[in-house]
């Protein structure tokens, strides 16, 4: 796998079946200073924690350990790797251990926003991805490092028209 600080790639393990197939892109999420801050900050006061009980009583130092070790996991579970990756017929966004699967038919707009729910987006510079599948409507909100790239492949690929930062579905006139 690439550096961190590569924005897209494609996984050997994802290269396409038939040659005629465009092979699938990832774009690792955008990842937000003061979030990085907060999270770090969150550790150290984890491992102060641990520190300080350990020095009053070693056997609640481990419990302490034990809970901030789970914690950290539980998070990097749900978290890590944030990506997003745009397939021949789906947009994938992966967090963790968990997939959610957009079919680029469904996509009916993306549009940018800085909408602070949570999600799987480490930014609050965001897009958020409204589609539909059957009469279930549904919005992902998600942070690709390289937007404009990101927004160009999804557009190609899902048939959208970009009008600057947003795609939107093509409507055939009547």
């Amino acid at each position: 796998m690439p550096c961190a600080a590569a924005a897209a790639y494609v996984a050997p393990s994802d290269l396409p079946a038939s040659p005629m197939e465009p092979p699938p892109v990832a774009f690792r999420t955008r990842v937000d200073r003061w979030l990085a801050v907060i999270l770090a900050l969150a550790l150290l006061g984890g491992l102060w924690s641990v520190v300080s009980t350990f020095r009053m009583d070693p056997a609640a130092g481990w419990v302490v350990a034990a809970v901030l070790a789970g914690s950290v996991l539980f998070v990097a579970a749900l978290s890590l790797p944030t990506e997003y990756v745009v397939a021949e017929h789906e947009l994938v966004v992966r967090f963790g251990l968990f997939r959610q699967r957009i079919p680029l038919a469904a996509i009916e707009e993306v549009y940018p926003t800085r909408n602070p729910l949570s999600a799987p987006a480490w930014s609050l510079d965001r897009l958020a991805v409204r589609y539909r599948t059957g009469q279930r409507r549904g919005l992902a909100l998600i942070s690709p490092a390289r937007q404009d790239a990101f927004l160009s492949l999804l557009g190609e690929r899902a048939g959208l028209r970009r009008e600057g930062a947003e795609l939107r579905r093509v409507v055939p006139a009547s």
